[in-house]
């Protein structure tokens, strides 16, 4: 057997679907049904997370760091957002400039 062949268990076993298994097997309103009651039961014992402005604020700059490292993707979405910006305003505009028109030519 060559280094390119593979056994017949190995290909047999990459084009078999995955198994859903545990909460993949169950329909989204039962996923939320069941989170849910976990909430509940955290609240009840005192073990649920408790968020307070300065750990939200703590969070918030943590992941704003991370994601500010990549300047080339920075500069990627700032533009985009630009450009966004730009269209809004200038379909703002369009919209209350074009009923001014219409009733002016009557």
């Amino acid at each position: 057997m060559t280094t390119q062949e593979q056994p017949p268990e190995q290909t047999e076993a990459e084009h078999r679907p995955k198994r859903k298994q545990g909460f993949a097997l169950l329909a989204p309103d039962q996923k939320r049904a069941v989170a849910q009651q976990g909430g509940k039961t955290a609240q009840a014992n005192g073990t649920a997370y408790k968020w307070t402005s300065e750990t939200a604020r703590l969070a918030g700059k943590k992941g704003g760091s991370t994601i500010g490292r990549d300047r080339e993707h920075m500069r990627a979405i700032g533009s985009k957002g630009g450009a966004a910006k730009l269209g809004y305003r200038r379909n703002k505009v369009e919209q209350i400039s074009e009923p001014e028109m219409e009733s002016s030519d009557e």
